[in-house]
């Protein structure tokens, strides 16, 4: 288990690399979008139109220190959930493509180094229309299913997990969900099928601002009209 200073160390350094890299902060002298108000984006929501930010963590999934640090931290979260239940970790990790996938394959590495040969398994957005029409990536075993998210907003790409295994796999799901940021609000818990899960985030919405600062501002070069000037773009 990882000692609390070493646990504040590293979630200063996760800050400050999300603070900087992964929160998408608009400038509210930019029209983004032609039929949005300046200073918004589209939103993925149905119940929101426009967001004034986004959060790429992608960014620091996809950076091997920041994808390193971040899977320590759920490694430990997981395990100090079975020692405080005083039970041997048997579980397998679960999660829906592709934000969960560095982080799987981040954790079950670092497990190696501890003798803990994590098995895991993704869900895929939709089933493949070809081939074998497979829902499942990988090689589920029948232990008790661990779901894990980069982020949970609404909770859609957890419930996509959660009726798979249940309802594909058959599968018993634990009851404690792992991510790095949640928005979900507190006390971090949703009801589904009258049992009660818990969301184990190592982040939550406001631990960051997201008000617009020049000093943090970036656009992505392949979202940046400026420079990408081909027909299809506009």
């Amino acid at each position: 288990m990882m000692s609390d200073d070493k646990k504040l160390e590293l979630k200063s350094k996760l800050t400050e690399y999300i603070d900087k890299y992964c929160i998408f902060r608009c400038n509210p002298n930019i029209q983004y979008s032609p039929d949005l108000s300046k200073g918004t984006i589209p939103s993925k929501s149905p119940l929101i139109r426009d967001n004034t930010y986004q959060i790429y963590l992608r960014n620091l999934t996809h950076n091997s220190v920041m994808s390193y640090y971040v899977s320590i931290l759920l490694l430990d979260s997981i395990l100090n959930y079975y020692k405080e239940k005083n039970e041997i970790p048997y579980f397998q990790l679960c999660g829906l493509e592709t934000g969960s996938l560095p982080l799987i394959t981040a954790i079950q590495q670092i497990a190696l180094k501890y003798n803990l040969n994590i098995n895991a398994f993704s869900i895929r957005k939709k089933r493949k229309s070809y081939g074998i029409m497979n829902l499942i990536d990988g090689i589920p075993t029948d232990a008790p299913v661990i779901i894990l998210d980069d982020m949970i907003n609404s909770g859609s790409s957890v419930f996509k997990c959660y009726e798979a295994c249940k309802y594909e796999l058959d599968l018993k799901i634990v009851n404690q969900l792992f991510s790095i940021i949640t928005f979900m609000n507190d006390p971090y818990t949703f009801i589904q099928d009258d049992e009660l899960y818990y969301i184990n985030s190592i982040f939550v919405k406001n631990d960051f601002n997201y008000d617009y600062d020049p000093e943090k501002y970036w656009l992505p070069k392949d979202c940046d009209r400026s420079i990408n000037k081909r027909p299809d773009y506009f």
